[in-house]
């Protein structure tokens, strides 16, 4: 599993990504709660390891390209 914590961010605290299974979970500071993304490319999860607005790139592109699951 790959894993980063984004240093830019105040409320997401833990982003997972399981590349056999391409799913990707987000942990939030503020709640707790951990989503699960499902069929997030490996690429995605690498763009928004690098992005610099962790938060925006969450919304933009993974909560409007893959469906969510919360755990």
């Amino acid at each position: 599993m790959l894993s980063f914590e984004p240093k830019k961010s105040s409320h997401i605290k833990l982003v997972e990504y399981e590349p056999d299974h391409k799913l990707l979970h987000v942990t939030f500071s503020t709640t707790g709660r951990r989503y699960t993304y499902r069929n997030v490319p490996q690429s995605a999860y690498t763009n928004f390891s690098r992005y610099r607005s962790p938060g925006q790139f969450l919304h933009q592109v993974i909560v409007k390209n893959y469906p969510l699951q919360e755990v």
